[in-house]
């Protein structure tokens, strides 16, 4: 999860925490891989990986809550 997370502190960043938002917003994790791929020009592979762990950090979190 390279893309989204600061390597020394293992915390989501900028761009995760915008995934984040989208995720939560309503927003359909296609959708979202899309405008990381338009915004960063990221391989829509590697994109997905990384909206698809933000999806399931965010499932984790709502089943734990």
């Amino acid at each position: 999860m390279g893309l989204l997370r600061d390597e020394p502190t293992a915390r989501l960043n900028e761009t995760a925490a915008w995934v984040l938002r989208d995720l939560v917003g309503g927003e359909t994790p296609e959708r979202v891989v899309g405008k990381l791929v338009t915004a960063y020009r990221v391989e829509p592979d590697a994109a997905r990986r990384d909206v698809a762990a933000v999806a399931e950090r965010l499932r984790l979190a709502r089943h734990v809550s």
